[in-house]
């Protein structure tokens, strides 16, 4: 089993989550986007954390041309998996063909 981040489990971060779990009424963004509505419990990081570490306590986040776009988005688990991260997938992987697999 892997250890879970320790970011994840701070303080700070617990906080933040909480606060855009409830501003968004625990409610699903990529589900409400398609007109359904499922409850939220994850809080995805558009700038993923592993690329920009620096961004992860932000809501929002200036970008050098002066925009400024949302980073932390509720969203349910199938959306988090399905539509946030398809490379964690099963069925997403592509599997080495050898000379036994055919």
């Amino acid at each position: 089993m892997r250890k879970p981040d320790p970011f994840y489990v701070s303080g700070e971060w617990r906080r933040l989550r909480k606060k855009v779990l409830a501003k968004h009424k625990y409610e699903c963004q990529e589900c409400k986007r398609r007109g359904k509505y499922t409850k939220a419990t994850h809080v995805h990081h558009e700038f993923h954390l592993e690329d920009y570490p620096e961004y992860g306590l932000m809501e929002y986040v200036e970008l050098p041309d002066g925009t400024v776009r949302k980073n932390l988005v509720p969203v349910c688990k199938d959306c988090h998996e399905t539509v946030c991260h398809p490379e964690r997938l099963r069925w997403n992987k592509k599997e080495a063909l050898n000379e036994e697999r055919w």
